[in-house]
């Protein structure tokens, strides 16, 4: 999903190599958040 939350952290997660989990946060793979 997208939310203004899952944004923001995906924006820091995507640059942790993190991927967009289905609530639209993220999932950290492999390095934590």
């Amino acid at each position: 999903g997208v939310t203004i939350m899952g944004l923001i952290i995906y924006g820091v997660g995507n640059r942790r190599l993190g991927v967009v989990n289905a609530r639209g946060g993220v999932a950290p793979v492999p390095t934590p958040l």
